[in-house]
């Protein structure tokens, strides 16, 4: 099932902007519809690959001199993994799609809640 589906079409840009900021906090080490980085790397631990990657990540910062004067090609191998994690936390987010529609909704909800206490005291501001 796509998440997209999940939500009216006319909703599906703000829904794909809720997940793209989601992923930003996620990866700033911030909470996103109770999801978090540890959530994360506990769910690719449950995975095979992902666990092998771990493994050649740790071998590969363990073995690169970081020197102030360093080549960026020393970087490239670190560049790789950063985006092969990245499409792993895509997956995550994935299979965790009906957490993040419920975030989205409660959202939703609570903004129009704001919305209409604003409305409601401008009416009453309006009166005096």
């Amino acid at each position: 099932m796509n998440i997209l589906s999940l939500v009216p079409e006319n909703e599906e840009s703000a829904l794909n902007a809720y997940i793209d900021k989601g992923i930003v906090r996620i990866k700033s080490n911030r909470e996103f519809c109770g999801l978090t980085i540890t959530n994360f790397v506990d769910w690719m631990f449950e995975q095979d690959l992902p666990r092998r990657m771990v493994v050649g990540l740790v071998r590969e910062v363990m073995a690169t001199q970081f020197d102030p004067q360093m080549s960026s090609h020393k970087l490239i191998p670190l560049e790789n993994f950063q985006d092969n994690f990245g499409d792993l936390l895509n997956q995550f987010i994935e299979e965790n799609k009906l957490k993040i529609k419920d975030g989205y909704a409660a959202e939703k909800k609570q903004q129009f809640e704001n919305d209409l206490i604003t409305q409601f005291e401008q009416i009453k501001l309006s009166n005096y």
